[in-house]
């Protein structure tokens, strides 16, 4: 293919202000040099190579690379990097975009980095395809060097399929893509398992919000009513998808329906689960019960009898559950169910088997004498011949055992047909130690360990909740501010915005000046840094001071003891973390005593300039998004439904308290009361 287009992704955004990506043209045979790369040493990574071939006229790509299973095994596009030269076929083939332009999942608040594509028709893996998706922090973690992007990462995938086949897409999060965060089925009203994207379809999907939400509502639909054909119901479930189905009808609320779809759409997963579960834990039950109804009826003296009379009774008790347990009809091949678990009870018996041969030849390995002083007791063998005096001691006295089956049978059939366990949602609220000071009631997002957040979770925050959220970014590397030829060392920037005065009590701590109110090139100084570089109260407003080559307005100054003593909606500083102390792993969110976070170390306000939140995130490696506040105007009812919608903890202040909130699941029985006439009868 002459003229296409063949480069290494670096998986960085830009660096030094240009993309750091190396390129090529094929020649007019189709061959291709890519020079500058470092090869063979220890540290290095492997690479992906990318080739596009545009049409001359329209610009619009028409051939890019196959990363099917078979071109992936046959013509990989990675390179090892552990050699100095090395050639590579790259196999194309003629394709279609498919453009999805925010990949920002609402209920992880991750961006989708894991992609299934699906033929339309077949509902088979796509054979031969192509996609290019965004660098998230866990793929540079793993295949790249640095975040040289920061908070200000893409959030854009490109699919390439088939022209001529329709798609669709199955997309995830995390490190090992479990799970369907989003459906891309090309359905609609009426229209489960959709045709996918066809041809017609333009390049750019636009609503994408939309779409999968409608794609998985009506998914969650047809699954609910299958599993009430079959007798399972689940009436919180049932209200979490009426829900989510009235969002997707609204303006504004696609993404809190996208999020409740999908939590309904794993619930939905589990739920059958559960039933195929259960059925396993039935067959198991089954097998001491054929034991003891063959020795019960029949009492075959031969062994092989007594086998084949057990394995008969239980094919014909499984027979009558595969025609009457509902899980059976859920799975679409009944019988690898009954293969797998004897697989499973055959690899249990011949590993029991095996243990007991072990122990006999290490028994009798003992010395004669101490053999001779030690009691020699099988515990296995004597509970298998008390049950057998058991059983025959019931076939002795038939209508008492007719009558103890009856009762047995009567209790399993009211606890089966009367209780019922559900698993909900729950709302929890878990108090604070820490006073949650003065200050408006207000919601708080950050990760544990105060990873970085991605950047579309601001926006996000703020358009569920109705108002314009205050994102909190954190530049970790110490810098100078100069000014008038002094200067003097900070150890970090902090990032804030004119919202934080509605979440925080932060006048509070400004000893001149004002807050920032929203430019650019604004910054707020402590009080003794201010002096260090000959700066004083007069100066507000006038001065400017630089930093990194930039000039910023000095627009206030504020005291850093008031600043330390001010505490933030999560119990914690404002300031970012002490790089140089010792940090604690936080696992997760409220699981230390009474919901608190870990105490993390950060720096004193004396040491950070704060800076408008626009210009922290653009500073690239060293800069995260470390939490987002929002005001809460709707109080508890508006926090509930917000936390419904997150998979993440939150942190509130409500009427001056701090609170931990999760939605943790929990499982309660239903009609237990009615089950103990039949047990007291009993």
């Amino acid at each position: 293919m002459p003229g296409a287009l063949v480069r290494v992704r670096s998986l960085q955004h830009v660096l030094a202000g240009v993309r750091p990506d190396i390129l090529a043209i094929t020649a007019a045979d189709g061959s291709y040099e890519l020079r500058g790369l470092e090869a063979r040493t220890l540290y290095l990574k492997p690479v992906d190579l990318e080739a596009y071939a545009a049409d001359r006229e329209s610009g619009r790509l028409h051939t890019v690379v196959d990363r099917g299973a078979t071109s992936a095994v046959t013509h990989p596009s990675r390179v090892l990097m552990d050699h100095n030269e090395e050639e590579r076929t790259l196999v194309g083939f003629r394709a279609r975009p498919i453009v999805l332009p925010d990949l920002f999942d609402p209920r992880s608040l991750l961006t989708l980095d894991h992609a299934r594509l699906l033929d339309g028709e077949t509902d088979s893996d796509l054979q031969r395809f192509g996609l290019t998706l965004p660098a998230t922090a866990a793929v540079i973690k793993k295949d790249g060097y640095y975040d040289g992007a920061g908070p200000r990462k893409e959030r854009v995938g490109v699919f390439f399929v088939p022209p001529e086949r329709p798609v669709k897409v199955v997309m995830t999060s995390g490190g090992l893509g479990v799970g369907q965060r989003l459906l891309l089925l090309g359905g609609g009203a009426g229209d489960p398992f959709g045709a996918g994207l066809g041809p017609a379809v333009a390049p750019i999907v636009t609503g994408l919000a939309q779409r999968v939400a409608v794609d998985l509502t009506e998914l969650n639909q047809q699954r609910l009513d299958n599993l009430q054909s079959h007798g399972i119901t689940s009436q919180p479930l049932r209200q979490l998808h009426g829900r989510s189905r009235r969002l997707a009808q609204q303006n504004g609320t696609q993404r809190e329906a996208w999020s409740l779809a999908a939590r309904a759409h794993r619930a939905i997963a589990a739920l059958v689960t559960d039933a195929v579960t259960g059925v396993l834990f039935v067959l198991l039950m089954l097998l001491p019960f054929s034991v003891f109804a063959e020795r019960l009826l029949f009492e075959s003296k031969n062994v092989h009898r007594q086998v084949g009379g057990a394995a008969l009774l239980f094919l014909s008790a499984f027979g009558v559950l595969r025609y009457s347990h509902p899980a059976f009809d859920l799975t679409l091949y009944p019988l690898v169910v009954l293969v797998g678990f004897l697989i499973l009870a055959l690899s249990i018996v011949v590993t029991t088997i095996g243990m007991g041969r072990l122990n006999d030849q290490l028994q009798r390995s003992v010395s004669v004498v101490v053999a001779r002083h030690r009691t020699e007791s099988r515990r296995t063998a004597m509970v298998g011949r008390a049950f057998l005096l058991g059983v025959a001691q019931m076939r002795r006295r038939p209508m008492r055992t007719l009558l103890t089956c009856a009762t047995l049978l009567l209790l399993t059939f009211c606890l089966v047909s009367f209780t019922s366990v559900q698993s909900t949602a729950r709302f929890h609220m878990t108090p604070m130690t820490k006073e949650g000071g003065a200050g408006n009631d207000a919601v708080l997002l950050r990760r544990p360990g105060w990873a970085g957040l991605v950047g579309a979770v601001p926006d996000y925050l703020g358009l569920s909740i109705g108002v314009v959220a205050a994102p909190r970014f954190w530049y970790e590397k110490p810098g100078l501010v100069r000014h008038g030829g002094q200067r003097t060392r900070v150890a970090a920037a902090l990032g804030l915005t004119p919202q934080e005065r509605s979440v925080t009590d932060i006048d509070a701590v400004l000893v001149a000046g004002i807050w920032l109110s929203g430019a650019r090139h604004e910054c707020l100084l402590p009080v003794d840094r201010a002096a260090e570089i000959g700066l004083a109260e007069t100066d507000v407003g006038r001065a400017y001071v630089d930093y990194f080559g930039e000039n910023y307005l000095l627009v206030g100054l504020f005291d850093a003891d008031a600043f330390d003593a001010l505490v933030d909606i999560g119990g914690t500083s404002l300031m970012p973390l002490d790089v140089d102390v010792y940090q604690p792993e936080e696992r997760r969110a409220g699981a230390f005593p009474r919901g608190e976070a870990p105490a993390f170390a950060h720096l004193p306000a004396r040491q950070v300039l704060v800076l408008p939140a626009p210009v922290v995130s653009g500073m690239g490696r060293y800069a995260r998004l470390a939490s987002v506040a929002a005001l809460l105007p709707g109080g508890r009812n508006q926090l509930e439904r917000f936390a419904h919608s997150i998979d993440d903890n939150l942190f509130a202040r409500l009427d001056g308290r701090l609170w931990v909130v999760d939605t943790a699941q929990s499982h309660s029985m239903s009609a237990e009361r009615g089950v103990w006439v039949p047990l007291a009868i009993a």
